[in-house]
């Protein structure tokens, strides 16, 4: 059985759930190349040595411009801003993010309207 990761998010009445087949989105991230390039051919023993390298690993991968041509955190802001501080100008590049973390993530997406918590077409 592949690993998923579970993601949900309520918003006006909407409760979204998402599954993600981990190794893909792990690959689409390219985690195994950077632990690579971080961890080197040997194993690490040591845990402050294991913490250290965690911290580097973190840092390439939020640095990564991963959702079109913005970084994890850029895109977060970007999206943010459009929803809830309604930056209505930034509609064309949270679509750019949107269709970016669709490519990157390939998730499994149930939307419910948690009043009557039938699904939801969108």
């Amino acid at each position: 059985m592949k690993d998923t990761g579970i993601t949900q998010y309520e918003f006006q009445n909407r409760l979204v759930i998402e599954l993600v087949d981990l190794d893909v989105a792990a690959n689409n991230v390219n985690l195994p190349k950077i632990v690579s390039s971080v961890l080197g051919p040997k194993l690490l023993s040591e845990y402050d040595m294991i913490e250290n390298k965690l911290d580097k690993i973190n840092e390439q991968m939020r640095g990564q411009k991963l959702f079109a041509g913005h970084t994890w955190d850029d895109a977060y802001d970007i999206v943010r801003g459009f929803f809830d501080e309604n930056k209505r100008e930034l509609s064309k590049d949270v679509f750019k993010i949107l269709v970016a973390y669709q490519r990157v993530f390939r998730p499994y997406r149930v939307v419910y309207n948690t009043k009557t918590w039938q699904p939801v077409l969108v």
